[in-house]
């Protein structure tokens, strides 16, 4: 194999970045980094954003201002190893911001729950997911999503919303039972 072919197969497998790596050339100012960061982690990235927003424009302007909120507070994050929990904290509150701002209902065409339920699912199932999700409390549905479709855990959603592990296990659970009682 030739030198060309090797690395033509080498920026097809991108090593994954590593969070302590991601950190450090933050601080060193290199802001690039968290683009290369970000596109490891799309999908699960606008998941969240899907679950706020059904237009792909409103979840690309709250990514940007993550990553410049992100780059310009990189000093206060605290220990390297919650980078993750730390940018999708600021990634969700920046959601919250445009959503209040621009009033727009959450997710209005069932499309974009495409891209959060697999593919197997069938459209009837996606409306009855997005009705009931929608009768729930929104920080309900916003865990149940952080959850079971971006899969964090408990103490990763506690973390990002800055409430005790436990009322977010007691909040998930009351809004399963409530999505059972309407299914």
């Amino acid at each position: 194999m030739d030198t060309r072919s090797q690395r033509s197969q080498g920026s097809r497998n991108t090593p994954k970045l590593t969070t302590e790596f991601v950190v450090e050339e933050l601080r060193n100012g290199n802001m690039n980094v968290i683009i290369s960061w970000l596109k490891q982690r799309e999908k699960k990235i606008f998941k969240i954003g899907w679950s706020y927003f059904s237009h792909q424009g409103d979840i690309e302007d709250a990514l940007h201002n993550a990553i410049i909120n992100s780059y310009e507070n990189i000093h206060t994050l605290k220990f390297d190893q919650y980078f993750e929990t730390w940018f999708i904290k600021i990634f969700i509150n920046e959601c919250r911001k445009i959503y209040k701002t621009n009033k727009r209902t959450k997710a209005d065409d069932i499309s974009s729950y495409q891209n959060i339920k697999n593919e197997e699912t069938n459209e009837a199932e996606k409306m009855t997911l997005k009705a009931a999700l929608e009768k729930l409390p929104k920080e309900t549905a916003e865990y149940i999503t952080l959850k079971y479709i971006s899969g964090f855990s408990h103490k990763e959603i506690g973390e990002m919303v800055e409430k005790p592990e436990s009322t977010i296990k007691s909040k998930i659970h009351r809004g399963l039972k409530a999505i059972r009682k309407y299914l």
